[in-house]
């Protein structure tokens, strides 16, 4: 898809006739774009390397076009969003942004702003991050992103994080930011080290961010992911700002965990099992049990499926691949697991809304 769009793209921006209105504008608006445009010219020149392996690390002459055109690809982007976002809200439709709490070491992200993050003078991690051994994952999880520098980061407003809120959150109706609980307390592991179970926990910002973060935006709606294993400080930073967080079905019907109102309920996320394949793999003890709590209903699923629907949440969310019945081929993703088919599910045709039948709001 991208080499198809980019061809298109090169095509028309070495036509255009001047310069487009509001480039300009977008230019000094977003600090952030000319340096994004700078890394992708410089990684294709250094043929792809990590950044801490570059040999060229000025943009020649004869490039500064390559930095206009992804610059300009940038502009149409954000552009095209904001006008779907306008439209989506003027039919009743809010959009939900997602924000990694963590970003990538090779990123334009990471390189021009080294000194947040916990780097060694050859600017390699020192620790990055991850997550210890649970229920979800026996080993834990290893990442491998570089970990902020947070006393670093206090020292300028924490600035480098707020504004890449800021910047989502004015293209989305809600914010969701992934790992809220690194924002109370966040889990490192040595750099190199291969095995997630031998970190340790460090403190978060809590607070002193969110404070300084509504004094940028006192209206910033958010909501905190707060699944798996948590302290209890990280449901007391939660409820102080009032957030709504998070209940996944899959992980709670069993537990009467979802009679709450102030979350957000998933079926499953991106992470599960889809609704039809989590049903398919249930033993029959568990089985038999959610018949019992949906009163033994001919259509299961459509009866837990309604279940879900008419909860008390303040939102439901469904993805699309459960208002179609799909099976675990379409999962989203398998954490732990890398390529495909992890991030491919797509839709070929507007047929699948024929197919949504359940549901009664």
């Amino acid at each position: 898809v991208q080499r198809f769009k980019e061809k298109y793209l090169r095509r028309a921006f070495k036509n255009l006739p001047n310069e487009p209105h509001g480039l300009v504008k977008f230019i000094k608006e977003n600090a952030w774009v000319e340096r994004y445009a700078q890394f992708l010219v410089l990684k294709k020149l250094n043929k792809n390397k990590s950044w801490n392996k570059w040999r060229i690390t000025e943009i020649p002459d004869d490039k500064k076009e390559e930095v206009a055109f992804h610059i300009w690809c940038q502009f149409l982007a954000v552009k095209g969003w904001n006008k779907l976002l306008k439209y989506a809200n003027k039919k009743g439709i809010e959009i939900i942004a997602d924000c990694p709490f963590y970003v990538d070491y090779n990123s334009a992200d990471c390189y021009f702003n080294k000194e947040q993050f916990v780097l060694d003078q050859n600017y390699h991690p020192l620790i990055v991050s991850g997550c210890p051994p649970d229920d979800f994952s026996k080993k834990g999880q290893l990442w491998g992103t570089p970990v902020y520098n947070f006393e670093k980061m206090e020292a300028n407003g924490f600035s480098f994080l707020i504004n890449r809120l800021l910047f989502l959150a004015k293209r989305c109706n809600l914010l969701r930011l992934d790992h809220f609980r690194a924002f109370d307390t966040y889990y490192v592991i040595p750099a190199g080290d291969k095995k997630a179970s031998r970190g340790q926990w460090l403190k978060g910002p809590g607070k002193m961010f969110f404070d300084r973060l509504y004094e940028n935006n006192p209206t910033i709606k958010l909501i905190a992911e707060d699944l798996g294993f948590l302290f209890e400080s990280v449901h007391e930073l939660r409820d102080a700002y009032q957030l709504p967080g998070m209940r996944v079905m899959q992980f709670s019907i069993f537990e009467e965990a979802l009679n709450d109102e102030h979350v957000v309920l998933y079926p499953g996320t991106h992470d599960n099992l889809t609704l039809y394949g989590w049903l398919k793999s249930l033993d029959k003890q568990r089985l038999n049990e959610l018949k019992k709590k949906l009163g033994y209903p001919e259509d299961l699923y459509g009866a837990l499926f309604n279940f879900i629907w008419n909860s008390k949440s303040l939102i439901t969310i469904f993805p699309l691949q459960d208002l179609l019945r799909l099976d675990n081929r379409a999962r989203i993703n398998s954490p732990g697991t890398v390529g495909k088919p992890n991030w491919c599910f797509k839709l070929r045709d507007m047929a699948w809304q024929e197919k949504i039948k359940y549901g009664n709001r």
